[in-house]
This record gives structure tokens, sequence and C-alpha cells, in this order.
């Protein structure tokens, strides 16, 4: 018996893109009049076309002539496709772990005997987030913390919060134990430029570069050691974009080439001598597509040194901390599943994922946080299979475009830096700086009016959740360190604070359950994102029964919930009926249509799609202006 050749599709005829292209103008032109070819166009983009913050438009449908550069082989220069020619069917990438130290004490849920043996292939050992100046660490103090551990069968990674106080130490240890430097792999993690970023200041700078230098010194005849780390996640927790993310790592990466030529190496040498991270979010293609542009554009710059490089650029990739939420922190599970699955398909060498509640738990999460987070990768590499393919998203139209554009924009940051003489000269004259804040204050004004939302938060929010103490950024002279939630958190943490002195809020719903349930759901989700109690009446009875039932729920402020023919026939007098009974007022739907429904008693706000959902929430907080 024989198999026959079954192509997909066979019984259809092959589909033009007119054809399709028609096929949605149809479904989109609804009852516009306007039939015109601009008006369509201008329907198309407002339904189907997204923008990133980089002003990248996303289109619902990509083609071969979309991709301007025919994908290479995994291996091969410039590395978009992976930064080696083999995929590893066994380990796939780096399990990389986090060891929490607190002025030499792990102060982490596991330690990191029981991290490696329940999964991890490697260690980070960092700072907590929220501690301040660490104090030198002793050789005593990290070997108690690596207790049990065999320092030469595991790659052991600073963070560049404890590289400077840590180097030293770590070093020393694998001595102590015997192991010579030439036999181990580490990661020493030295990010001067990550230093400056915090404070902008120039002694703390010359210090982390000293002790850069020091320890490629001490390291130099060591292949297995990295000393150098080029730290994206200082710019993405600013909150910049991706491009802004890769055009200032790579830029952190030039300068880390500059000082270790300076401190005595080749160039060849120094590519070697570094390694980048780069934020994973829940944005799986924009994950994708950042680490192939990434690996684009570190090959751009060996190529402009004149260097081919052995391997593409190696990248530990983290689950982003701004992600994070603190109310309803197990959609940060969801969150860490993408970031992570676009880690593995992006080619990250190694790969850490947060606990989902490490903002409520403490000390890096909980147990179960940090379990959470290690299975996760264990799942994606033992059951999904992910690594066993090279560049999976490859020949993907859509990612291809994606990376190019994403490398296209970097580089042209790249090549500004790089003309105000480099990353801590864009940092200290503010140039780079208030390119990211602008960038931040866009995602702000997204987050507001809810094109951007985070969910559990912003949107579907879990009312029942209360958190106790809301994390704070630290507020620091050089570049911020924030969440995407922070503005409703605050906002929510502020009313649920006030406790019975908290406006809560009444709808009003007119006529029937199927009139008023579409815009009573919007409303309370609406109200709930700020944390406001939300009550409910019909609107029965006379209206003066009406404004007294409003009034005895509590409430201080009144949303009407109607369809905009009720609104016309009945809102100007229930409007005044509950203004008489002292509520402010509310009407759930557009101005823009509704301008002419309420004659004279026009409500104090709208709520509908689109409006400032942040600015509206706070202002019920405060006492309403006088006309």
């Amino acid at each position: 018996m024989t198999e026959e050749h079954l192509p997909l599709a066979v019984e259809f005829p092959a589909a033009t893109e007119e054809q399709w292209r028609a096929a949605v103008d149809r479904v989109l032109v609804k009852g516009d009049v306007d039939r015109g070819a601009e008006a369509a166009q201008a329907r198309f983009d407002k339904a189907l076309v997204s923008t990133t913050p980089e002003g990248i438009a996303i289109a619902p449908l990509y083609l071969r002539r979309d991709v301007a550069v025919a994908p290479d082989r995994p291996g091969v220069a410039p590395f978009v496709r992976g930064a080696t020619s083999t995929v590893s069917t066994e380990h796939g990438w780096d399990l990389r772990q986090p060891l929490e130290l607190e002025n030499g004490l792990v102060v982490s849920a596991a330690s990191a005997l029981e991290q490696l043996e329940d999964g991890a292939s490697s260690l980070l050992v960092r700072a907590p987030r929220e501690a301040g100046t660490q104090g030198a660490v002793s050789v005593e103090q990290l070997d108690a913390a690596l207790d049990g551990v065999l320092l030469e069968l595991i790659t052991v990674a600073l963070d560049p919060s404890l590289s400077t106080v840590a180097t030293d130490a770590l070093l020393d240890l694998y001595g102590r134990r015997g192991h010579d430097l030439t036999s181990v792999r580490a990661v020493l993690g030295h990010d001067p430029v990550a230093v400056f970023a915090a404070n902008l200041d120039a002694e703390v700078l010359e210090g982390a570069r000293v002790a850069a230098t020091a320890a490629v010194r001490r390291v130099i005849d060591a292949p297995g050691i990295t000393t150098m780390v080029a730290d994206g996640l200082v710019f993405h927790d600013a909150g910049a974009s991706d491009a802004e993310e890769l055009g200032a790592t790579t830029a952190v990466g030039i300068a880390h080439l500059r000082l270790l030529v300076d401190a005595g190496l080749s160039v060849e040498a120094a590519f070697s001598q570094i390694e980048f991270r780069f934020a994973a979010t829940a944005e799986q293609f924009s994950t994708i597509a950042k680490l192939r542009a990434a690996r684009r554009l570190w090959s751009q710059v060996a190529r402009t040194c004149g260097v081919t490089l052995p391997r593409g650029q190696r990248q530990h990739v983290l689950s982003s901390p701004a992600m994070l939420t603190s109310y309803d922190p197990s959609v940060n599970l969801l969150r860490n599943t993408v970031a992570c699955f676009g880690a593995g398909v992006g080619g990250a060498d190694a790969v850490t994922i947060e606990p989902h509640d490490q903002l409520v738990a403490g000390n890096g999460g909980s147990a179960l946080g940090v379990r959470m987070a290690r299975n996760t990768q264990h799942v994606l590499l033992e059951e999904s299979h992910l690594a066993r393919i090279g560049d999976p998203a490859g020949g993907s139209y859509y990612v291809e475009h994606l990376t190019e554009q994403l490398a296209a924009r970097a580089w042209g940051l790249v090549g500004a830096i790089e003309a105000e003489g480099g990353v801590v000269a864009a940092l200290a004259s503010s140039m780079l700086i208030d390119q990211i804040e602008a960038t931040w204050d866009a995602r702000v004004q997204r987050m507001a009016t809810r094109r951007q939302v985070v969910t559990g938060v912003s949107d579907f929010p879990n009312v029942a959740d209360v958190v106790e103490v809301l994390p704070q950024s630290p507020v620091r002279a050089g570049l911020s360190r924030r969440r995407y939630a922070e503005p409703f958190e605050h906002l929510r943490h502020e009313v649920v604070a006030l406790g019975p002195a908290a406006p809560s809020i009444v709808l009003v719903r007119l006529g029937s359950q199927a009139d008023s349930t579409a815009r009573a759901t919007y409303a309370t989700n609406f109200f709930e994102t700020g944390g406001f109690v939300v009550h409910a009446i019909e609107a029965t009875g006379s209206t003066e029964e009406l404004g007294d039932r409003a009034a005895r729920t509590g409430a201080s402020i009144a949303c009407l919930c109607g369809t905009d023919a009720q609104y016309g026939t009945e809102g100007a007098v229930v409007i005044e009926a509950l203004k008489a009974s002292g509520l402010r007022t509310v009407v759930a739907g557009n101005p823009k249509v509704l301008s002419t429904s309420f004659e004279g008693a026009a409500p104090e706000r709208y709520i509908y799609t689109g409006c400032d959902v942040l600015g509206t929430l706070r202002s019920f907080l405060h006492a309403p202006e006088v006309a």
C-alpha cells in the first residue's frame, strides 16, 4: 500500500490577496455609506492594524514580499536564526535560577542546593531588588551560600547588583575548593553602565570600571569565565520600548568592548567576554523578534570592528519584572509562561523566570512561586520539547518582518548614542533618559485609556484580592525602575486604604436587563479597577423614590446605565433626581453621541471605551469642580 500525497486545502481554489481584502472590507463596511477606497483603508487600519511603542505598524496579514532579508541558517552570521548551528535535544537552554543574598546571607525561599536538585542547571546570585547598598561578600559567606554545590558542574552567574562585592569571593571559592579557574564556568556580571544608570554618580562609575578591569585581568586565561554583562533590564525596567532596550543594550556592549580592549584584551577576545541580558514579556512575538534582532545587531557591531564571530551573541533572558502585578498575582503565571515561551523560541542561551508571587511574598517569592517558576521551564523543555527545533519562528513572514523592523530602529538609536559620545555620555546628558521617559509617559497614557491592559489590574480585576503593603519602586537620580501596573495599583491601594470613607458607586439600570446589561457590566469593571465598591439598583418607581433608594445604598456616585434611546427620554429626569439626593452623576456612554440627550441636566462625567480611565477614577477621590 502506498501513501498518496494530499496537499493541504487541495479541494479549494487558491485565494488571492485581493479576494481576502475584498472579503474583509465587506465585513468592516457594515452600515457605513462611504464605500470609497480611502474610507475602506481607514476602516481597515482602525480595526485590524495596531502600532507598537516603537511606531511599528502590525498588519493582520504578512506575505513573502514583506520579508526584505531572506533568513539564513542557525549559527551563521548575522545569527538571526540562532547563536549556534546545533540544537540541544537533551537539555535545551540553561535553566538559571536566582539565589538571593542580602549582606552575604541567603534570603531566597530555596537554597542553592535545593534549586539544583529540583532541576535548575545554573544559579544567578543576586541581591534582592528592594535591598540597598550591599556590603562586601566574603568567601566564607559565599561558601556557606553554595554549600553542597559541585561548582565544577554548573555555571554560577553574578548579577550586577553583586558583581563588584562578590567577584573576589567567588574566584577565591573556586580555589578553596580545589578548582582551577580554567576548568570552571562563571559569569562575573560586571556592568559599570548599569551601576551608573541608577544614580549617575561618576565616582561610583569609576569604581565599577576599576573592579571590572581587575576581574578581567584575573580571569584572562580562563575560557569558561565571562566577565561582563550588558544588562538590558536597566532600560526595560525604566519603561523603554523593545527597540530602545535593544539599542541601549547594544551600546552598553560597545562600551564594554572599549573597556576590555583597554584592559589588554584583543578585540576578538573582548567579544567573548560579554553576555547580554534581555527581558521577556507576555508579548510573545515581540520577545521572539527582540532576541533575534539582538543577535543581528551584535553581529553588525562585530562586522564593523572587523571581527568574525564563531557564534552569536550570548543571551541570558529574564522574565520581565515590569510586567508583574501585586494584585491578582496568579495571572503572573500566565505572563511568565508566555515570556518563557518567547525566550525559548527566540533562542535564549539561559532563561530565568521570576516567581509569580515575588511582589507579595517577599525574598524572591514563596516556595510555591519558586517551584512554579522553575517548573514552567521544565514543562516547556521536557513536555513541549520547545528546544528540539532550531529557530521555530524562522520563516514566519510576520516574525521576520518584525525582527528587521526592530533591528533597524534599534540600530538608529545605537548611532544616536554613539554620536552623543557613547552610552555613559548619553545617560549623563539625559538624552537617553529623556527618550525613555517619553516612551514611559506614552505607555502610561495607553494604560490610562486601556488601549494597553494589564489583566487582573486595569481590566477584569479580582475585587476580593487584598494587598497589605504595595511594593514601592525606588526613587533614583538616573533611570527609574517601574512596573506597568503601578498607576492602577496605587490608585486601588489608595481607595482601599480609605476604608468606609472611600467613595462607592451605585449603578442605576434603566429598562430591562437586556437594555442595561452591556453598559452595567462595562461600568462595574471600570469602577472595580480602581477598588471602588459597586452597588446596583433598578430604575423603577417614581424619580423621587429612585433618588432616595440610590442614596440609601451609601454610594456617593451614581452611574446611569441604559440605551441611548432611554437616555433621551428618561435620562434628564433621572439625573436631576439623583443630583437632588446629593449624588454625583456619571453616564455610561460616549458624550459625542449623547451630548444632547440630557438637555440641561448634564452628568459630571461620561465613561466609555477609549476614555481616560485612570484620570476619571482619580477624579472621584476629590470634590467635583465648581463650574
